[in-house]
């Protein structure tokens, strides 16, 4: 996935690099003890890079392909992703997709729920839709497009090029509401 397991920002690979930073739930002190200390966790590290991808891990064989499925020794491999008992690995699977389908049924729902909320927005701030529509740069416009910004986009999960296209303004615009939103929230 990456060059550098460092790199890949789910790794906790730089905490055991660096003495201090991990957060409580990485024991990094008992990894490094089994293995004689950094410098022998940068070998086993560099080490395991040429192995490439472990069979005893990703089913068997060099590779299990996605979608395919791997039995061996009452484990099953779906993908090459979901390690366990056959019942685990189908049970995980079945409830990654249903969470799968139901975020794109939410995120499809608050794209085309776009209207409404730019109405209740709207009539929040005694304004027509048209205005938030429109290229008004004045205050109150400003501050009720950030709150549909934030409904839309944080709270609902639409992207902001969808928001931007619904609006009639540049992207730029709407990543500018959304770091205004993130400095909001921080600062509170």
């Amino acid at each position: 996935m990456v060059g550098d397991p460092g790199d890949y920002p789910w790794s906790s690979h730089r905490y055991y690099l660096r003495p201090r930073g991990a957060p409580p739930w990485i024991d990094v002190g008992t990894v490094l003890e089994m293995l004689g200390g950094r410098a022998a966790y940068r070998r086993f590290i560099a080490d395991g890079m040429t192995e490439g991808q472990r069979s005893d891990l990703c089913g068997k064989g060099d590779r299990a392909e996605p979608g395919a499925e791997v039995k061996d020794e009452g484990r099953v491999w779906l993908g090459g992703q979901i390690l366990g008992s056959e019942r685990f690995a189908r049970g995980t699977l079945k409830t990654t997709r249903q969470e799968e389908l139901k975020r794109e049924i939410q995120k499809d729902a608050a794209v085309a729920d776009l209207p409404s909320l730019a109405a209740n927005v709207a009539r929040r701030f005694g304004m027509e839709v048209a205005a938030l529509q429109g290229g008004g740069r004045d205050a109150a416009t400003s501050r009720a497009r950030r709150e549909l910004v934030r409904r839309a986009v944080i709270a609902g999960g639409v992207k902001p090029a969808d928001v931007a296209r619904y609006l009639n303004v540049r992207p730029a615009s709407i990543t500018g509401h959304l770091r205004a939103l993130r400095g909001i929230s921080a600062g509170a």
